[in-house]
């Protein structure tokens, strides 16, 4: 397990935690198999990469948290949930923009 996890960079646990967040949401939206393969894969990447950095803040302003390995798989669970959100708001963002594309100009 320890090969694997060296070989890819990140933990595996951070995987399985992005790809159970991204399946929840898959669920939840109840969109296509292919939109449903989307949230899942972009929960899993984003949970990989995004899990250590945003755990080392929770436990830093969060003192209630514990510091042990389920508070951080955790942590990938919702980074997996609240991806797929955050880049569908975004998405909605620039397709909102490109009907009406303005600069915006300060006064």
């Amino acid at each position: 397990m320890e090969a694997l996890q060296l070989w890819l960079g990140v933990k595996v646990t951070h995987l399985l935690g992005g790809m159970a967040g991204g399946s929840v949401y898959a669920i939840l939206m109840k969109g296509t198999k292919l939109e449903s393969l989307g949230y899942v894969i972009v929960g899993m990447v984003t949970a990989a990469y995004m899990t250590v950095p945003v755990y080392a803040v929770s436990i830093k302003y969060f003192s209630f948290l514990p510091v042990d390995n389920s508070t951080e798989n955790a942590t990938g669970f919702l980074l997996g949930v609240t991806a797929m959100y955050v880049c569908r708001t975004a998405i909605n963002m620039v397709r909102k923009w490109s009907r009406n594309p303005a600069i915006p100009t300060t006064t």
